[in-house]
């Protein structure tokens, strides 16, 4: 991260409350992964006096959002403007208050709701219609906006805790978060091409 990263990284860390005394300036790309029942102002950001949320908190770095179905309909559709202009506004009677929000969007699904469509060694059991539904549910700003589809086969993960896979998950992101790239609202033609 460059030091002009850095220091915008830490300014959004410091409005949030987020710093430790003993920190200094915030040196690595963040990584922030919501739980599915944020509000969209826990997401966008918010409050009387407004404060960042999980977009601008992971500006300069990668917003994870796991079970991407799972996220409620308007959350997933205030996204809509921090992927494009990489920020959001905040208004209030008294101010208006814009953050950066800068990220690299990455989510994960299943197929369906139990998990195991198209799986080889286990049967599904969702109807069409289930599926349909399940599916459904992430059109609009984050279908739109997705960059890079990728379908990955399950795989099984013997001894190995879901804590211990996210972190796995977790250090892969931040990896390729540290490579020089562009936020998703600035890729075009080839460049969204997986490589």
């Amino acid at each position: 991260m460059s030091l002009e990263e850095a220091i915008e990284t830490t300014r959004i860390h410091s409005v949030a409350g987020l710093l430790d005394d003993s920190r200094g300036l915030v040196g690595t790309r963040p990584f922030r992964s919501p739980h599915h029942t944020i509000s969209d102002a826990g997401l966008i950001g918010g409050g009387a006096v407004p404060r960042p949320g999980e977009v601008s908190l992971a500006h300069h770095g990668v917003l994870f959002l796991d079970e991407l179905p799972e996220f409620q309909r308007n959350v997933l559709e205030v996204m809509r403007q921090p992927l494009e202009d990489g920020s959001v506004t905040i208004s209030r009677a008294a101010t208006s208050v814009t953050f950066p929000a800068r990220f690299m969007l990455a989510a994960a699904m299943n197929p369906c709701p139990c998990g195991f469509f198209g799986d080889s060694t286990r049967e599904c059991h969702c109807s069409p219609p289930q599926i349909q539904r399940y599916v459904s549910k992430i059109s609009g700003a984050a279908d739109r906006s997705h960059r890079y589809p990728y379908r990955s086969a399950r795989r099984e993960v013997q001894g190995t805790s879901r804590r211990k896979r996210h972190g796995r998950f977790r250090n892969g992101a931040r990896a390729c978060a540290a490579r020089p790239r562009a936020p998703n609202r600035a890729i075009h033609g080839r460049e969204k091409d997986l490589r």
